[in-house]
């Protein structure tokens, strides 16, 4: 039977306390009359409500004389349900409906009746608190249903938003020398717009002898021309024109000219694609969960009672050791410890990765502005079947070429992560089958890290980098790496790979690193490396770098090549501001047995364009000269703008033509809108949703401004305008048009009492001060009441 707790209403002692118990008794005996005349007298009657409460309604049948009609605020384990409900008190026990009990997660047996007494549940207990007026169940806690608690805090996702607009990104670049003079241009010319972006990059060349004899060559050479589009919904996104393939860990990329449709999971920075662990709990009671991995806290949350899982936790990677800490109101903890193991190279379960292109193989990149050889297809797909393995799957074909791979990444619990795959290749035109096949495996755990990984080919085997081509594929290949870091020590490292060839060539190199934090934020590394064949030796290199003032660095470095002289090397650099200035860098290089080395550099950034410039050479020798500048030029919205180069996406913020007000980015100064009211924020994030605000105060006392802070996220590689929407009241005594009908004047603040308005409506505005504009808005609901809309602006 369950346990019942009654909690009596507080009364003071004394002789005050048997007055009151004698008016409850009297009290009480009438009510027990009152009701038994009521109960005797219909088989079933109907529950009034309680105001003010949230009561269900019920039907019971007879009750003995001795029994309690209460009205009660139900809790489940502590929790309450929110509702107000009726029980029938039977003594020590109590009767509540079935149907109550089962949405609130009580195990009631079906073949129960419609009212069930708590004495009947195995393992339930039933406090009543009689002075609060309510009834707690407490019930086993693996009842209760499960909760998916998300420690990851992140924003929601944002759909990115494009304009339309035109970006040229340049970089020039001159040397001078005795011989000559030589200058090359590169370019970026990136038109974006709704349904794309267009962009061409190429380099300009132009090459001088000295003297008054002067020959040269120009040439100018075209690299990628392409569109693409994104779709962020699917994650989708398409191109045509030039494109790199995809490609797995184990197979490898080409250039082609076509066109590709591929998943693009960094069209939404808001998801994790790989599968993160999920710690699971039980509280009794409501409760506070603490989420620490490795020792520190990552997240706090609250839970109900019943059983928990945490899921999305911040972002992890490798081995490590969670702890989960439950603490209830009255500070009583429990502690769970957990090993998990992370890694990015798996997919999580039910999500897919794919890309498939065709198109003509692109030959002599770099060289000739147009050349395709051959039509080449090329697809991947990859499968988040389980937490622990997904499923990966490779095929390229030409005329005369066919393969196809499969392979898989493995979790191995908490060990590591294991990699295979094989692929089959059929060359038609050499009539040859060959075979690939590839294993590697990796483990990280914080301080601690180690990988191995092998490729092994058959002579016949062939892909699209090596179709009608020289170049040939090694026959085996193996790398494998290891470092750990320790206190007192640093961080070693070591790595081996060992390559061998088709025609019987073997490279063996073993590589060591040491570095260390010393004293005054100097630190340390040296490196070794050995050449194992038969003739090799060793080459080290040694540096010590520290931090001089907040911008500046000082490095002395010593090189003993395995042949050849000694060299050591001295530098000092200045880095430039973020926010714009001058940088340097200065450096000698002491070559023994041979000259010295010298360069010097300086760099100047703004905000329009980056300038920089240098000498290098050899003492008692030629030295050379060169000049650098690169920015970007936008045009968008009627508007010319210079910025340094632009490689993501931009915004350019609007104030509504109002000059001289301060616009920040992620509570960043970005400068002041110029004589137009834009100004130009070139460094945005692509797909994140940044914050744009700006300052108000220097904006006239009669506009208006619906807000001073935006959150909005750009697409990459593309610009958007950010408008605040700044405006001015119309006029006193300005006349609206609405809907072509009515007329209706405009009062103090440019508040028009508008009537007889429909699903779309049209407002004409003939303005006091002179002119007119117009504006439309729509309602979802027309009532007869009087609405709040807008403001609008008017056009």
């Amino acid at each position: 039977m369950p346990k019942t707790i009654e909690k009596p209403l507080p009364y003071d002692s004394g002789e005050s306390l048997w007055g009151v118990k004698a008016f409850l008794l009297a009290c009480s005996a009438a009510l027990f009359f009152t009701s038994s005349s009521l109960v005797l007298g219909e088989s079933f009657r109907s529950i009034p409500e309680i105001p003010g409460s949230d009561v269900d309604r019920v039907a019971t049948g007879g009750a003995a004389a001795q029994d309690q009609e209460l009205y009660l605020e139900i809790l489940i384990n502590g929790k309450s349900t929110g509702k107000v409900y009726r029980t029938v008190k039977k003594g020590d026990d109590f009767v509540i409906d079935k149907s109550f009990l089962l949405k609130q997660g009580v195990r009631v047996s079906s073949a129960a009746s419609e009212n069930v007494a708590i004495s009947s549940l195995e393992g339930t207990e039933v406090e009543y608190l009689a002075g609060e007026g309510k009834l707690n169940i407490i019930v086993p806690a693996d009842w209760l249903p499960d909760q998916n608690l998300d420690l990851s805090k992140q924003r929601d996702y944002v759909k990115a938003e494009i304009g339309t607009g035109l970006l040229f990104n340049y970089d020039s670049y001159s040397t001078h020398t005795d011989q000559g003079t030589s200058t090359s241009l590169w370019n970026e010319i990136r038109f974006f717009s709704p349904i794309g972006i267009f962009s061409t990059t190429s380099v300009y060349q132009d090459y001088l002898s000295g003297g008054n004899d002067v020959s040269g060559q120009n040439e100018f050479i075209r690299y990628d021309t392409s569109w693409e589009h994104s779709s962020q919904d699917s994650m989708v996104k398409y191109q045509a024109g030039d494109f790199i393939t995809h490609s797995m860990s184990w197979s490898n990329s080409i250039r082609a000219g076509g066109f590709q449709v591929s998943k693009d999971f960094s069209l939404r920075p808001d998801l994790v694609t790989y599968p993160l662990p999920e710690f699971s709990g039980s509280a009794a009671v409501p409760s506070t969960v603490d989420l620490f991995i490795n020792g520190n806290r990552s997240g706090r949350t609250d839970v109900n009672p019943g059983p928990f899982t945490l899921t999305d936790i911040p972002y992890i990677n490798g081995a490590g050791q969670a702890v989960i800490v439950t603490r209830d109101a009255l500070g009583r903890e429990v502690s769970t410890s957990v090993p998990f193991y992370v890694t990015s190279d798996l997919l999580r379960d039910g999500y897919t990765d794919y890309s498939f292109g065709i198109g003509k193989i692109r030959e002599d990149y770099g060289i000739k502005d147009f050349s395709y050889g051959s039509t080449v297809g090329n697809a991947n797909f990859r499968y988040g079947v389980t937490r622990q393995f997904t499923f990966e799957s490779h095929l390229e074909a030409a005329s005369d070429l066919q393969l196809y791979g499969v392979g898989g990444v493995y979790r191995l619990g908490t060990l590591g992560v294991l990699n295979t795959s094989y692929s089959h290749s059929h060359d038609g035109d050499a009539g040859k089958d060959g075979g690939q096949y590839n294993a590697g495996y990796k483990y990280s755990a914080g301080r601690y890290h180690m990988g191995v990984q092998y490729t092994g080919r058959d002579s016949s085997f062939s892909d699209l980098t090596s179709y009608k081509s020289d170049r040939t594929l090694s026959e085996q290949s193996l790398q494998a790496n290891a470092s750990v870091a320790v206190d007192k020590v640093g961080t070693l490292g070591v790595g081996y790979f060992d390559i061998t060839s088709f025609e019987g060539d073997r490279t063996k190199l073993l590589n060591f690193t040491w570095s260390k934090p010393l004293w005054g934020n100097i630190n340390a590394f040296v490196s070794a490396n050995k050449d194992l064949s038969d003739e090799g030796g060793w080459s080290t290199m040694a540096q010590i770098s520290m931090p001089v003032g907040t911008a500046g660095s000082a490095s002395v470095t010593a090189n003993m090549p395995e042949s050849g002289n000694a060299s050591q090397i001295v530098r000092y650099s200045h880095s430039v501001p973020s926010d714009g200035g001058f940088g340097y860098q200065l450096a000698y290089t002491n070559n023994e047995g041979g000259h010295g080395y010298y360069q010097a550099d300086a760099t100047h950034r703004s905000r329009y364009v980056q300038l920089r410039g240098g000498v290098y050479g050899y003492e008692n020798g030629d030295d050379t000269k060169w000049l650098d500048a690169s920015g970007s030029v936008v045009f968008m919205d009627g508007n010319a703008y210079l910025a340094n180069t632009i490689s993501d996406a931009f915004a350019v913020v609007d104030t509504s033509g109002y000059s001289d007000i301060p616009v920040l980015y992620e509570n960043r100064s970005i400068g002041k809108t110029d004589d137009s009211g834009t100004v130009l924020v070139p460094w945005a994030t692509g797909y994140y949703d940044a914050k744009y605000s700006i300052d108000p105060m220097n904006l006239p006392s009669s506009t208006e401004v619906s807000t001073v802070e935006q959150r909005v996220a750009i697409k990459s590689r593309a610009g958007y305008k950010v408008d605040f929407g700044i405006g001015a009241p119309i006029a006193l005594g300005s006349v609206a048009t609405i809907n072509d009908a009515t007329t209706a004047p405009i009062g103090w603040d440019g508040v028009l009492y508008a009537k007889e308005l429909q699903e779309h409506n049209s407002l004409y505005v003939e303005k006091a001060d002179g002119g007119v504009c117009r504006a439309s808005f729509d309602m979802e609901v027309v009532s007869e009441e009087i609405e709040n809309i807008g403001p609008l602006v008017c056009h």
